[in-house]
């Protein structure tokens, strides 16, 4: 790689920092209801999920509509509250947000009524449309932040030339399956996507048999140059002792089943 590429995305990195300084974060906001929980946000990624594999759409898609939905729920601000008091506003609102992420990600463009038609009726094309004005404008049109994965995937061109392609594609691809775990919790939500990203990398160099120490030195050296670390912020080493605890729950409160949403459809 030479001196002219690392620049590059050394400047890629510190705009895509710069640039998720202006997007506000999450919290549990689970604390202020009593009729929706964790398991019923669980559940609607799995929807999310089912949809995006029957139409083809990328599951980063459904990432990026997970977290849109976890900043309006936090965001205190137009209907949001209510969809924390309502199961049916709550995922209404979920709907939305993936609907929204589908239209800025996804090639193929889908009309608000084949979302409609995805729960089979259950919302109309103007309640969706209507929430999906609410979240923007709560949102306040903030929605091109860039994701956890996004910096995974460039900070992963830092490593040294040395690495085999096929040792990178790897590590890579373990990347996003820890993603695919991450989506389904609201605790990575509350994280800067730089600060999820590099946790998921560090939980990745932990389990890599296939770098030198030399690379991994190397590696962490040009990772911590592009981030301004100096050392690995707190929130880093929660984020990757979560992913290294995965098979555990991540949850303080418990995980229960939605009563609304079941095996991708609706009643």
């Amino acid at each position: 790689m030479t001196d002219f590429r690392i620049f590059e995305l050394m400047n890629r990195i510190e705009a895509m920092r710069s640039q998720e300084e202006s997007i506000s974060l999450s919290h549990n906001y689970f604390l202020k209801s009593h009729l929706v929980d964790a398991g019923s946000r669980s559940a609607i990624a799995t929807w999310c999920d089912q949809v995006a594999d029957t139409l083809s759409f990328s599951r980063e898609t459904v990432g990026i509509a997970m977290l849109y939905f976890d900043r309006y729920l936090s965001s205190g601000k137009g209907q949001s509250g209510d969809s924390l008091q309502s199961k049916d506003q709550f995922q209404l609102a979920a709907i939305a947000s993936f609907y929204l992420a589908i239209k800025l990600n996804e090639p193929i463009v889908m009309g608000i009524d084949h979302m409609s038609r995805m729960t089979r009726g259950f919302y109309s094309e103007e309640e969706i449309a209507t929430m999906e004005q609410d979240i923007l404008f709560s949102l306040e049109w903030r929605v091109s932040s860039p994701t956890p994965m996004d910096f995974v995937r460039h900070l992963l061109e830092l490593l040294p030339e040395s690495v085999h392609p096929s040792c990178a594609e790897g590590m890579l691809q373990s990347a996003k399956m820890k993603m695919e775990f991450a989506k389904s919790f609201i605790f990575f939500s509350s994280h800067k996507p730089s600060i999820v990203g590099v946790g998921c990398i560090m939980c990745v160099m932990s389990e890599t048999k296939n770098l030198t120490q030399t690379e991994l030195t190397e590696f962490c050296i040009r990772m911590s140059t592009a981030m301004h670390y100096e050392q690995l912020p707190l929130g880093v080493l929660d984020v990757q002792q979560r992913f290294l605890m995965q098979s555990k729950p991540l949850e303080s409160i418990e995980e229960k089943p939605c009563n609304t949403i079941d095996d991708g459809s609706f009643s």
